[in-house]
């Protein structure tokens, strides 16, 4: 019995471990067997979130989301999944059954981790220690803009951008942290995508489309490793490459249209009669016959018009692991405010990057662009603005043209050759463009790279005008051509070592060598007499000119630069960097060196801040010192270049042809340098809901490139010397709040830069430079002052009556109701040594302010930009502000004008018929540059995947776009306050003498997805 039952209970023993065992085999089979996991991914609004990586850690495997944010991947219990997409949030999900997925992946506010550019290389923004601003492609999609540079207004701190004219495919004029040089080019240098470009002109050609993003470089550390061309500040611009997923086909359209909506008040009909009535007492009975029936003709507003501007983009975007490859065209015509001007681009871009082996990747770039702009002479001195300007509105615009009667008046500043010109004078300015390069990457082992970039930039531009005789109304016809070929080419060696030592001591080593050459081809030829106005080609005109002729010129460039950066714990940073060049410019002395520090301490990692990191969970400071240098004057300023020149010999008085030295040599020339300390600190509090940075920079551009003053005896005026300094000191602002972060989105950006400088030496004597034009040298640059300081009298109203003259100090021959000038030294008179330093033509400070607002698929974006401290110099004055010439039409203040010690008017506006100081440049024609403009305002829409769902389409956005909408300041004789006639000039700056006026445009636009 004992026995049965011990075998039963052993059997049942023996079936239940059996029992235990199979399942625990069965269930170690589950946990072990694979199965596929479905899911959806949303973004913040909930929409199905396309193309969101979903990789399993620690493995290689993964998949992308389709176009409703669909995946399925083959996974196992336990696997864990990152799901990854750029600007969002990452997450890890572990698994733990089959059940669906749904993510939603929600805005990453951490910019810490994001990729800066920083020449030859990139760094985590979160581990820079200089002063490096970066403006994105969204920053500037929707813009109505002709070219690229122009997007950079109001984006950063320390970057000025004066668009001094309307004129089509025209280039704004670009400073960062104000002047640093005088005779030598003062724009920054420009790299698109690693290939350095010394020619702004070449970046008008690019599409705003295929940019990804800028990288302002801006103190001399940041920029010294461009070393002999960084002085001015560092633009690099990265366009658009290939990504891996199935090809995506992006189709932008918008049209635009474009109005004056600004206007400059003259004098109407009846009030310019009236005027020259007291000017010209003789005629005052013809005009009184005039004066019942005279109307006011608006001369400007018959040739503006409302002008359309149209853009198309088409690109294709994807590829594979190995092979990626973005393709672009785009195709822009703006057509200008004034009739019968435009612009045209017709641009395409090709890229391919392949891993073509696990150690060798290779890029090929290749961007080819033709440009045609049309001008008619609008802008500056004796252009048409300022003719139609100067022309009473009494008279007809088109009067004595196309067989129209000239108004019966004599003596006037006639419209016909402003109009003809408009109507019938040709100017093309013609650029076929092609830029390219290839690289190859190798990975020679763990850590260390080496990268091979050759690369070339090329352009063949024509600038065409014809004068038919209409135009030139009593010459015969004539004409002219320009050809200018460009060519460079650049090759770089890069190498660079990464390592990390135990994950606290991470290195990254660069070191560069680079040899580029750039030659240019000109040609100039002219002719006259041309038979007919039907045929415009030089081989037809009766007499080629003298002036016709051609020339070539060449530079080239060495370097070697070297590069460390270095992080202990990703809190204490430091870098240094070298460069050496060697230029064909200065044959004597050809290498300059250029060395560059900084560091940088992460205070928010220490373990003393993690009580206050909550709230503020970033705190860094920077500083950085560096040397950079500047080249960029003529390819042979060290020369002394020959000229070609006639002479007459002999008794028989012959003619025979010679060459003469056209200017002096100084072999000696050498590089211009500037060393610059930069201070600064980057803040974010509530996981950067507020974030930040403030920089203070003190720089000194010493050895000018200047042009100095020689003896009267050498024959010359001038010679280029390494003479003189700047300095430039100035701090920048830049703040970023999410004010609202839930359904409705609000963000603001700002930045703000104040810039102070002082010329601190101008050689030997430290004699004063001389700025202007013969109209008006009003500008003067002298050591202890801003570089082409205002330098003239300053007004102080009109002498109310002859008793004044009498007892105030005034200029000879002043009489009641003239001109009155301060006495500003005190001898009790008022001659040339009562000038004095009234203004600055340059902004000392510029600022920028965005605000973006989001609810739901709605965006709305308002950018508004200023600048101030400078003075504008309207030197038309001296012709439409004058009253002395009855011929010219004259503001509308001069209704105001003083006519007698009982009628004084405003107290500002002189007689007619002045004498005295009338046409002595003075402060009358000073006016405040300040100026506050809503640069643009944009709405957009972007539809629901559900509801492209139904189309067919992967993206859809529709937006309005405004820009330039309003400006408020306070110059109500000129078009525009950021006017300059020598913008390139910073001698000079400041001076209007009539622009192309700045257009409001509208525009509407779709973006389209496939």
């Amino acid at each position: 019995m004992k026995n049965t039952l011990f075998n039963k209970s052993f059997l049942l023993l023996v079936c239940f471990l059996v029992h235990i065992n199979m399942y625990a085999q069965t269930n170690t089979q589950q946990a072990s067997s694979t199965f596929t996991l479905q899911g959806t991914v949303l973004d913040a609004l909930n929409d199905p979130l396309p193309g969101c990586s979903v990789q399993k850690k620690g493995n290689k495997s993964g998949t992308i989301t389709s176009i409703d944010g669909k995946f399925s991947i083959s996974v196992k219990t336990g696997d864990i999944l990152v799901f990854s997409f750029v600007g969002l949030k990452t997450q890890e999900i572990k698994v733990k059954d089959q059940k669906p997925l749904k993510i939603t992946l929600e805005e990453n506010s951490k910019v810490l981790d994001e990729v800066q550019i920083i020449g030859y290389g990139t760094i985590k923004k979160g581990n820079l220690t200089t002063s490096v601003s970066k403006v994105k492609a969204d920053d500037i999609a929707d813009f109505a803009i002709s070219r690229l540079e122009s997007s950079l207004d109001g984006q950063l701190a320390g970057v000025q951008v004066q668009q001094s004219t309307g004129q089509p495919g025209e280039a704004p004029y670009i400073r960062v942290r104000g002047v640093g040089s005088i005779n030598a080019d003062t724009s920054p240098l420009y790299v698109i995508d690693g290939m350095v470009i010394d020619d702004p002109d070449i970046i008008g050609n690019l599409n705003i489309n295929d940019v990804e993003s800028m990288e302002v470089l801006k103190d001399a550390s940041a920029a010294a490793i461009y070393g002999s061309r960084g002085s001015n500040g560092v633009i690099i611009i990265s366009t658009k490459k290939g990504k891996e997923g199935n090809a995506k086909i992006d189709l932008k359209m918008s049209w635009g249209l474009q109005k004056l909506t600004r206007s400059i008040d003259m004098l109407s009909g009846p009030e310019y009669l009236e005027a020259r009535m007291e000017a010209r007492p003789a005629e005052k009975d013809k005009l009184m016959e005039l004066l019942p029936n005279a109307q006011t003709y608006d001369h400007i507003d018959y040739i503006m018009r409302t002008a359309l501007r149209q853009n198309y983009q088409l690109s294709v975007r994807g590829g594979t692991k190995k092979v990626r490859y973005m393709a672009s065209m785009n195709y822009m015509d703006q057509e200008g405010i004034v009739k019968n001007t435009s612009y045209k681009l017709l641009s395409g871009r090709a890229t391919l990057q392949a891993d073509a082996k696990e150690w060798l990747k290779i890029g090929v770039n290749l961007s080819p662009s033709y440009s045609k702009k049309v001008d008619k002479r609008v802008d500056h001195k004796e252009g048409n603005i300022h003719r139609l300007l100067l022309a009473p509105t009494i008279q007809p615009t088109n009067s004595g043209v196309d067989g129209n009667p000239e108004y019966p008046l004599e003596n006037l500043q006639r419209t016909r050759s402003a109009i003809s010109q408009i109507n019938d004078y040709e100017y093309g300015d013609s650029r076929y463009q092609l830029l390219g390069d290839i690289s190859a990457d190798i990975r020679l082992m763990k850590g260390l790279n080496y990268r091979l970039k050759a690369g070339f930039s090329y352009y063949n531009r024509t600038r065409e005008d014809f004068w038919p005789v209409n135009v030139t109304l009593s010459t015969p016809a004539r004409g002219g051509y320009w050809g200018n070929e460009y060519l460079k080419w650049m090759v770089d060696n890069i190498l660079t070592y990464n390592v990390s030592i135990k994950n606290r001591h991470n290195l990254s080593a660069t070191f560069v060598y680079s040899a580029e050459k750039t030659s240019t081809n000109s040609q100039y030829i002219d002719g006259r007499d041309f038979p007919s106005d039907q045929i415009h080609t030089l081989n037809v005109a009766g007499v080629i000119g003298s002036n016709s002729n051609t020339a070539k010129s060449e530079n080239a460039l060495l370097s070697y630069v070297g590069r460390l950066n270095y992080d202990y714990q990703n809190k204490y940073l430091a870098s240094v960097s070298f460069r050496r060049d060697g230029s064909s410019r200065f044959p004597n002395d050809p290498w300059g060196n250029f060395f560059a520090a900084s560091a940088g301490w992460k205070i928010s990692e220490e373990a003393f801040f993690k009580r206050i990191k909550p709230v503020m969970n970033n705190l860094k400071l920077r500083f950085s010192f560096g040397e950079t240098g500047n080249n960029r004057v003529g390819d042979y300023a060290s020369y002394s270049l020959l000229t070609q020149g006639g002479y007459i010999t002999g008794t028989n008085k012959d003619k025979g042809i010679g060459f003469y030295p056209s200017n002096i040599s100084n072999p000696d020339l050498s590089w211009e340098k500037k060393r610059s300390f930069n201070y600064g600190l980057d803040f974010g509090f509530l996981e950067n809901r507020i974030s930040g940075s403030i920089d203070y920079y003190n720089q000194d551009t010493k050895d000018l490139l200047l042009q100095v003053p020689v003896l009267a005896n050498t024959g010359f005026t001038t010679k280029y010397d390494n003479i003189g300094s700047i300095n430039n000191k100035g701090i920048e602002f830049e703040l970023t709040t999410r004010n609202l972060v839930g359904r409705f989105k609000w963000e603001t950006t700002f930045n703000i830069a104040y810039n102070k400088n002082k010329v601190t030496n101008l050689g030997t004597d430290n004699s004063p430079i001389i700025g202007g034009d013969f109209y008006a040298y009003v500008s003067l640059t002298k050591v202890g002052y801003p570089v082409g300081m205002f330098y003239m009298h300053v007004a102080d109203g009109v002498f109310r009556d002859n008793q004044e003259v009498i007892t105030t100090p005034h200029w000879t021959g002043s009489q009641a109701g003239d001109p009155k000038l301060k006495d500003i030294n005190g001898d009790n008179k008022v001659d040339n040594d009562d000038r004095t330093f009234v203004g600055n033509g340059i902004p000392t400070y510029n600022w920028g302010l965005t605000n973006k607002f989001s609810y739901r698929n709605f965006q709305l974006s308002v950018l508004i930009t200023g600048s101030g401290g400078n003075k504008i110099y309207n030197a038309i004055g001296r012709q439409l502000d004058l009253g002395t010439d009855p011929s010219y039409n004259s503001y509308k203040h001069w209704v105001n004008r003083w006519k007698s010690p009982e009628e004084p008017g405003d107290g500002i506006t002189p007689r007619i018929n002045a004498t005295g100081a009338i046409t002595t440049p003075s402060t009358r024609w000073l006016y405040d540059g300040t100026f506050v403009r809503i640069s643009n305002a944009t709405l957009s829409y972007n539809f629901t995947k559900k509801q492209l769902r139904k189309i067919g389409l992967e993206a859809l956005r529709m937006y309005v776009s405004a820009d330039n909408i309003y400006t408020f300041d306070h110059y109500p004789v000129g078009w525009n306050p950021q006017v300059s006639e020598k913008q390139s000039n910073p001698l000079a700056p400041g001076y209007d003498y009539g622009s192309y006026p700045l257009p409001m445009t509208v525009s509407f636009g779709l973006n389209v997805t496939f």
